[in-house]
């Protein structure tokens, strides 16, 4: 949190976690865990629980524990060695939950990607296909958002282009930024690139980024009551 860069992401998907969404953090080395709790029970309006140390155990030991498996398998051993041995236990775990649960299906017909002539070697990056996916929903949101409440005109997107180019720090940020401006997205209208924008614009403490996300405040504070 710290941390300029990745204290900024983090602090965004802290404030725009939905509130049905229990959060529970963990750090070794957390100096401010009651002002953090804090922070987060008056952000969220519910519990929180924090579980840190006043040091960093080094060198660390790396667990996983599979879900409906029966223990802890270590795979990262202190000297930093891959337990491969270890590692297979746990794949066997993985393969026998998929042969349980093919033996529930109806009829005994197949499911899911191995239906589909799919495989269940994990080749695929399904994280990046659900990440992708949650993007394209929240700029929907966003989007509609801010065309039924008429938020943002065409006007106001040139002014957020410019503000935004002086706020951003990363050259992807501003590259995909200046991209959404020079038609490269010709397609859409003045509310979804102002949405789209949204997206690529950090939440920090400085006035003029907080006077940045006033524009957007009530439309997001609108989605944030009625999901």
């Amino acid at each position: 949190m710290k941390d300029r860069e990745r204290g900024v992401v983090w602090q965004a998907s802290i404030i725009f976690m939905p509130p049905e969404i229990k959060m529970v953090f963990l750090s070794a080395t957390m100096s401010n865990a009651t002002e953090f709790d804090e922070w987060i029970c008056h952000l969220h309006k519910q519990p929180c629980h924090v579980v840190y140390t006043d040091f960093r155990p080094t060198p660390l030991q790396h667990y996983v524990f599979p879900v409906g498996g029966a223990g802890l398998y270590l795979v990262v051993d202190e000297s930093e060695q891959f337990r491969e041995d270890n590692c297979m236990k746990l794949q066997d775990t993985f393969s026998k939950q998929k042969i349980g649960e093919g033996n529930k299906s109806a009829n005994g017909k197949a499911s899911g990607r191995i239906a589909k002539g799919g495989n269940t070697s994990g080749g695929s990056d399904i994280y990046k296909i659900v990440k992708l996916q949650k993007f394209r929903e929240e700029l929907k949101n966003r989007s509609r958002v801010l065309k039924r409440l008429g938020h943002i005109d065409a006007d106001g997107v040139v002014q957020l282009k410019g503000r935004a180019a002086c706020l951003i720090d990363t050259g992807d940020e501003l590259l995909v930024t200046e991209l959404m401006f020079n038609g490269t997205f010709n397609d859409l209208d003045h509310h979804q690139v102002a949405a789209l924008a949204s997206c690529f614009i950090p939440v920090d403490k400085s006035s003029e980024q907080i006077q940045l996300r006033t524009e957007l405040a009530k439309p997001l504070q609108q989605l944030q009551e009625s999901a």
